[in-house]
Formats: structure tokens, C-alpha cells, sequence
């Protein structure tokens, strides 16, 4: 995708519905860059696009719970494993080969649209992590651990793991009698 067209080719979005497992993450992958034709100036084009975000919010977010906004600028290569309950807003910019696992979200903190939210080339996202604020920046080849919750920009070639330990105690015994 060049920088000044805003969807994938129909042969990348082909690519990248066969680089992702699972009939699921295929249809949301497809519908979304589907979708994404809305934002051209083509009419024809608009058109096709518009079929596709309305089946984009009626299958995606209402049946997965996976929202990813039309005007998402999302690189090629995404790979999403077990689309459900992921959230990305749609004022997030997200570069090439972008992984993200169920429970994930990308999104402004405290205004509905971020100032400035880019994530890098080669970001991968871990089970229910987060990247929450409206002014951040995640760097090339960043890993971004299960359950973490970012609110600070991450520099490249960095992973981000969340070091709190769970605390397990045992259950009181229940006494006889």
C-alpha cells in the first residue's frame, strides 16, 4: 500500500486473507480491507466500500466484537490469531506486518480520537494487552506481553512484559464437624 492510498490492492488483501489461520480471522481481515475502499475517491469504488463497512459493523463488531473502523490505517501483513474482542481506534496509524491476539485494544485514553497514536513495522501484541493514551508512539519490532497495559511510548527493537507476579495463597480449610 503506498503512503497516499488509504486500502490494499485486491491482491494484497488475497495475501493477506491466506496468511491468516482460521476461517474467522479471514472473513474479519476481508471484510475490514474491504471496507476500507469506503475511504477512496473512486465511485465505484466508494460504493463496493460502502457494502462492505456496513457488513463490516454487522459481522465484525456485532458477531466477533472485533472493531476495526474502516478508516483504520492498518499496512499490509496484518495477522490477527483468534478474532474476539479486539478494539482499534480508528485514529490509529499501525504499520507493516502487525500481529494482535484476542482481547486486545488500541485506543485513545481520555478523548475519542488519539493526537497521534503510530505503531511500528513488526509490532506484535500479546493475549488481552492494551495500548491506551492519546499521544504515544510504539517503535519497529516491538513485543508487547500478554495482559500488559501500555500507556507510554516504546522505543524499537524493544519487548514490554508485565512484572507484577500473581500472588496465589491457598484456600482456608474447610473443617469437619
Amino acid at each position: 500500500m503506498s503512503d497516499k492510498r488509504k486500502h490494499l490492492s485486491l491482491v494484497e488483501i488475497i495475501f493477506e486473507i491466506r496468511i491468516n489461520k482460521g476461517l474467522k480471522a479471514k472473513i474479519v481481515i476481508m471484510l475490514f480491507r474491504l471496507s476500507n475502499y469506503y475511504t477512496s475517491k473512486n465511485l465505484i469504488l466508494k460504493t463496493l466500500g460502502l457494502i462492505f463497512v456496513m457488513l463490516n459493523k454487522m459481522i465484525n463488531e456485532l458477531l466477533f466484537s472485533v472493531e476495526l473502523p474502516y478508516k483504520t490505517k492498518i499496512k499490509k501483513g496484518l495477522i490477527i490469531w483468534h478474532p474476539h474482542c479486539i478494539v482499534i481506534n480508528a485514529g490509529c496509524e499501525i504499520g507493516y506486518n502487525f500481529v494482535i491476539r484476542q482481547g486486545c485494544t488500541l485506543g485513545a485514553n481520555k478523548k475519542g480520537r488519539p493526537n497521534k497514536f503510530i505503531i511500528g513495522d513488526g509490532v506484535t501484541m500479546g493475549v488481552n494487552s492494551s495500548v491506551l493514551s492519546d499521544d504515544i508512539e510504539v517503535g519497529d519490532n516491538v513485543i508487547i506481553g500478554a495482559g500488559v497495559i501500555l500507556f507510554k511510548s516504546i522505543e524499537k527493537d524493544h519487548y514490554v512484559i508485565n512484572k507484577n507476579q500473581l500472588l496465589i495463597n491457598s484456600l482456608p480449610r474447610k473443617q469437619s464437624g
